[in-house]
């Protein structure tokens, strides 16, 4: 069976966001128990995150930093209710204005270090 496809209300399609800590989404209404898969682009061909089986309308982006250097993202969504059962993909094109944070339940090294970074260039100024 195909669902219809989930639609991204946040990041909405076209956007430019500051922060995008959380994904929203509408899933098929008609299809209980529904699990789906998020996939993350930069430039929106890299592959960049994923996390899969949520349940719910909504998604805390764990992922690395998002950079304006690296825009249009694409996030790809799509769902599941029991195995080979799928929806088309819902899809996002978006911008990023500004670099943004990663969450803190679940850092990668690269935004600690990089972090770190923006620490010590502030310390560097105040200390001038």
């Amino acid at each position: 069976k195909l669902y219809s496809a989930p639609t991204i209300t946040s990041p909405a399609n076209g956007s430019t966001v500051s922060i995008s800590p959380t994904i929203t989404f509408t899933p098929d209404p008609l299809i209980s128990g529904q699990n789906h898969s998020f996939f993350l682009y930069k430039q929106t061909t890299s592959y960049i995150w994923s996390t899969a089986n949520v349940s719910g309308t909504s998604v805390v982006y764990n992922g690395p930093l998002l950079n304006p250097a690296d825009n249009p993202h694409r996030l790809v969504i799509s769902s599941n209710s029991g195995p080979y059962i799928f929806s088309d993909y819902g899809v996002s094109a978006f911008n990023v204005s500004t670099t943004t944070t990663s969450a803190i339940a679940n850092p990668s090294l690269a935004s600690i270090i990089e972090t770190l970074n923006e620490i010590i260039q502030k310390v560097k100024i105040l200390i001038k």
